[in-house]
């Protein structure tokens, strides 16, 4: 049955240091308030071992909540019922009453699930009270004391492997137990040039096996791991020991070294370290330990392999003298070692380079050094040689000052500058400035962590990747391109890139000058656009449109309609002039309009006559315009042919004034006549009756003839009616 997976999965990254089993610790097990000044935590390691921490003093009704809750632990983190051992870790108990620790007595006597009890942390007192129980036999099952928590482990591992509660096998078992190794797959870094790995091996031994070369930038990664494992492990402070497998380590560099010093006494602050073993080491590795050696607050100590490293700690576990330490390390002697006033003044050599402050100038020996010294011409050859060394680094860092101000202007050049800047070196971008960032979207990170062609239009790619690739192999391409880019935000931009071949870090790339040009582009499709428009507007107008020279009038361009009306070709028309062609037949015409041209610059629907190639003479409705392309000037103009319309308002006229002469012969009777309604005479405007024809004729221009209608011929001449037939109204 998998623990984890049946229970709370909150605490899953918890691990034992000295068994490697996980560790559940569910937040209602956690720091439980039982009393005023009572609180329990429970932990579940593995399958079989229950681990309690009680905190203050307890009362007896704070230990009867303890009783329930442990009971509740049990039943949630062992639900079969199945055999455990109990570890109770009493560093910060602070005591119990009478009453209460009859109350634990009377549990731990009830419950048959419990197979054997271990205390670690133990006050005195409560170790006498524990051993008394232990030899009243309170219990029916075995109760050990421990030392420290990696002790109560083993313990807790020979009780549950024994044959049965309080054999002598669980006691043998707990003498011999091997080293317990914990090691997690993500306890490891690994860079290019330098990789390391750690393990815990019986929880409080860190063993780290490291290869390459490592440099100052590796120590905080170093550091932050550590971290990492302490924190996820239970408990997280036993630390005691540092065993650093170096055989495939090349070396560090000074400041590394260094760095990693500091380190280790920030680790000795916050948990004392005892010892730290270097195996396997070469001679960079040795001497460097050695010097560093006299300043850390731990000894350090040397072995040629693991075995013999092991071999180091576990004496020292023993609490063995420092003399008998130092015959088994190999630290401060190698090849039998030395002996004597050479020892004395080895070490005072290797102390004194150690100190040595290679970041200031000088040299301080801390003591003066009489001429019969031994070694005096050797700390006399370390002072010429610091000295020399102060004064190139001096030089350098007059060089050094000035390079980087030239690197400054330089950067600050290229970091205001304009124009996108980027050196793309293989498929990689590895420089770009902010400008470059601004054009595209994208950081500089982003820029320099992927290919470059995933930031062109798929379109161009193939184009940009085959000029680069040339570029860089060193064969002639032409410096300027054009192509799309796409922004971050999926836009696409246009740039133009002037691009050079360059040398970057030892190896050939290119520098690219990137100019975003996609406001031009949009212009000059704008103007593309425009002039395909202007073109078919000027082609297909159903008017003269001519552009001319304002310079000399010659004509620059006719469309269709100016050939079709005036009968000339193109050929004859382009780079002649009006005056040449003899388009205006009244000269007084065109000078009219070139004066009005020059003081307006513009005329509007003015009349003039033209001129076609075969003579007939136009009229036209002429508009111009004086506009500037470019650095010449020209004048467009649009002749309107009004012939057909001036001869139909000539006819127009012709016609009103025919009208109007007839009407001005015409005389209208119009208002209101009276006439009789019996005799049919009229009266005038003079108050006489009149007969109608007297007042017709007075009033118009009509005649009369006179005649006499069917009616009044029946009524008049009945009888020559048969004679005439006057049936139709005729004689």
């Amino acid at each position: 049955m998998n623990l984890i997976s049946s229970l709370d999965q909150a605490t899953q990254n918890l691990i034992c240091p000295v068994t490697g089993l996980p560790v559940l610790r569910r937040p209602e097990w956690t720091d439980v308030p039982l009393g005023e000044g009572f609180r329990m935590t429970y932990s579940r390691i593995g399958d079989h071992i229950l681990m309690s921490q009680p905190t203050g003093y307890a009362t007896l009704p704070d230990l009867e909540k303890a009783v329930d809750l442990i009971r509740k632990v049990m039943s949630d983190a062992f639900p079969d019922n199945r055999k455990i051992v109990e570890i109770g870790d009493s560093s910060n108990l602070r005591g119990m009453s009478l009453a209460a620790r009859r109350e634990y007595v009377r549990f731990l006597k009830s419950t048959d699930q419990i197979v054997g009890l271990v205390y670690l942390g133990a006050t005195p007192v409560f170790e006498m009270a524990i051993r008394l129980g232990i030899r009243l036999k309170l219990v029916n099952y075995p109760v050990k004391i421990a030392r420290d928590y990696g002790e109560a482990m083993h313990l807790a591992l020979s009780l549950l492997s024994s044959e049965g509660p309080g054999s002598p096998k669980a006691d043998q078992a707990a003498a011999h137990l091997p080293p317990v190794t914990i090691a997690r797959e993500e306890w490891r870094l690994d860079f290019d040039d330098f990789s390391t790995r750690f393990e815990i091996i019986d929880a409080d031994v860190l063993h780290s096996v490291s290869t390459g070369y490592m440099t100052e930038e590796h120590v905080g990664s170093i550091e932050d791991l550590v971290r990492e494992m302490a924190s996820s492990l239970i408990p997280s402070d036993d630390f005691r020991y540092v065993v650093a497998g170096v055989t495939d380590l090349e070396g560090a560099n000074r400041r590394a070294r260094q760095k990693y010093m500091d380190l280790l006494k920030r680790w000795h602050e916050d948990r004392p370290l005892r010892l730290y073993v270097f195996y396997g080491a070469n001679w960079f590795i040795r001497t460097a330990a050695r010097m560093g050696a006299p300043f850390m607050p731990f000894r350090i100590g040397m072995a040629r392999d693991w075995d013999e490293a092991w071999r180091i700690v576990s004496v020292d576990k023993a609490r063995m003298p420092r003399e008998e330490f130092n015959q088994i390390s190999t630290m401060f002697a190698d090849d039998g070692g030395v002996s004597g006033d050479l020892e004395k003044y080895s070490q005072q050599l290797l102390h004194y380079i150690g100190g040595i402050n290679w970041e200031a100038n000088g040299i301080d020996f801390g003591q003066d050094l009489g001429p019969d010294h031994p070694f005096k011409s050797v700390f006399d050859a370390l002072r010429l040689i610091k000295g020399e060394l102060d004064q190139l680094f001096v030089e350098r860092e007059k060089s050094e000052l000035a390079l980087r101000a030239s690197e400054r202007r330089y950067r600050l050049l290229v970091e205001t500058a304009a124009e996108g800047v980027m050196v793309a070196q293989g498929d990689y971008v590895v420089f770009a400035n902010s400008t470059a960032e601004k054009i595209s979207g994208w950081t500089k990170d982003e820029l320099m962590s992927r290919p470059f062609l995933d930031f062109i239009h798929p379109d161009d790619r193939e184009s940009v990747y085959e000029r680069h690739t040339k570029r860089i192999q060193g064969e002639d391409v032409p410096g300027q391109n054009r192509y799309r880019i796409r922004t971050k935000d999926g836009t696409e931009r246009w740039v133009e890139v002037n691009a050079v071949a360059i040398d970057w870090n030892g190896r050939p790339a290119s520098l690219n000058l990137l100019t975003d040009i996609t406001e031009r582009k949009n212009a000059e499709e704008a103007l593309r656009l425009s002039e395909e428009k202007f073109s078919k507007a000027f082609r297909q107008t159903p008017v003269w449109v001519v552009i001319s020279s304002l310079e000399d009038g010659r004509y620059v361009e006719v469309n269709e309609e100016f050939l079709r009306t005036t009968g000339y070709s193109r050929a004859e028309v382009i780079g002649r002039t009006s005056i040449e062609l003899e388009t205006w037949p009244d000269p007084e015409d065109r000078a009219r309009i070139v004066d009005s041209i020059r003081a307006k610059g513009t005329v509007h629907n003015v009349e003039a006559t033209r001129r076609t190639k075969a003579g007939q003479i136009l009229d036209t409705l002429f508009s111009s315009e004086v506009v500037s392309l470019g650095e010449e000037t020209f004048i467009i103009s649009v002749s309107q042919d009004i012939t057909d319309r001036k001869q139909a308002e000539k006819e127009r006229e012709r016609l009103i004034g025919e009208l109007r002469a007839a009407l001005a012969n015409v005389k209208t009777l119009r208002g209101l006549i009276p006439i009789c309604s019996s005799c049919k005479k009229i009266r005038d405007d003079k108050g006489f009756w009149k007969q109608v024809e007297v007042y017709v004729r007075e009033h118009s221009d009509a005649e009369f003839s006179h005649g006499i209608c069917p009616d009044c011929f029946k009524r008049l001449y009945p009888d020559y009616l048969d004679e005439i037939d006057v049936s139709a109204g005729k004689e």
